[in-house]
């Protein structure tokens, strides 16, 4: 039994676009050659789908998370906005590790800035329904 995942652009129209893991690594990694002009100055909603498998079957999905992505005029990961999300993490990390030690002092900081800017949203049923029709159609295509 393994976990893969999938990932799938959102259109304004809440149709769904299938894009490759390694191009999304590349994304994340910055890599010259990955562009996506056509999301180019755009925030783009996001979906991520971790996926049990089993003899390369799918078996089952355990999770679909809803974020989002902002890419730049060239058409990659907007650098000011993934250092941005990149220091709310480690607030966010830094405050788990400070929660406990004083109990009259409440570190809020990261409650304000998701007020502020949303980090998810949540995936509709419909949406669901379209991510496995598209799993399943693929897993056919392929045989696997």
């Amino acid at each position: 039994m393994g976990i893969t995942r999938r990932y799938f652009f959102v259109n304004d129209d809440d149709s769904l676009i299938a894009v490759p893991v390694i191009r999304i690594n590349k994304l994340y990694d910055f890599a010259p050659d990955v562009l996506f002009q056509e999301l180019a100055g755009k925030k783009v909603r996001m979906i991520v789908v971790w996926i049990k498998t089993e003899s390369r079957r799918l078996f089952a999905i355990t999770s679909v998370e809803g974020s989002y992505l902002v890419f730049d005029s060239q058409g990659r990961i907007s650098r000011e906005w993934w250092d941005q999300q990149s220091h709310q993490a480690m607030n966010r990390f830094a405050e788990t590790m400070f929660l406990g030690l004083n109990k009259k002092v409440v570190y809020a900081a990261t409650r304000f800035q998701d007020r502020k800017e949303k980090w998810v949203w949540d995936v509709s049923d419909n949406m669901v329904d379209q991510i496995l029709n598209l799993l399943r159609l693929s897993w056919q295509e392929y045989n696997w």
